[in-house]
């Protein structure tokens, strides 16, 4: 889906798909309220290092958004793990609930 596309109902979406896989985190439930918060700043031209909202796995987890090749918004998780815990079960668990994620947000 292309940036202007994206409305405030597909955030919600991402929003509760990020919830679902990734955790609660500390603030997935107020942009769900206030989606307008970062759908404003996926729509920019400048994208940024994205929303630390937290996840099952460390309070500093973010959601990003980048744009692909064709201009598609793709939402992506980025688990934000102290570097110590690579190659752990931690790691090896939000890997795979961010690409789950991404997956399900795509579709």
């Amino acid at each position: 889906m292309k940036p202007d596309q994206f409305t405030e109902e597909h955030m919600i979406g991402v929003l509760r798909i990020y919830r679902k896989n990734c955790g609660p985190g500390v603030l997935v439930d107020r942009y769900i309220e206030n989606p307008r918060a970062i759908l404003e700043n996926i729509t920019s031209a400048e994208f940024y290092d994205g929303f630390a909202i937290g996840s099952n796995w460390d309070l500093r987890s973010k959601l990003k958004f980048s744009i692909d090749e064709n201009g598609e918004v793709i939402p992506k998780f980025n688990p934000h793990l102290d570097p110590r815990c690579r190659g752990t079960e931690s790691d090896k668990e939000a890997t795979e609930a961010g690409e789950k994620f991404q997956k399900e947000a795509l579709e």
